[in-house]
């Protein structure tokens, strides 16, 4: 059996700081796949803006 001690944490009870803990872990995971989401879009624009940069390089330089 958990002791007064276990059972409260600095005077909450500990249900009340578990489910505090599993809302915040909630809302990272949250913004984790946001940014997985945000630098996978980054990645795709980053390539395109290369082959935008190579497609204005070719037109620009004289044909051989």
């Amino acid at each position: 059996m958990a002791t007064t001690a276990e059972q409260q944490v600095s005077g909450l009870p500990s249900e009340q700081v578990h489910a505090w803990l599993d809302n915040v872990q909630d809302q990272i995971r949250r913004v984790q796949t946001r940014i997985e989401y945000l630098q996978a879009e980054q990645a795709r624009l980053q390539e395109q803006e290369s082959l935008l940069m190579e497609l204005m390089a070719s037109a620009a330089s004289p044909i051989a």
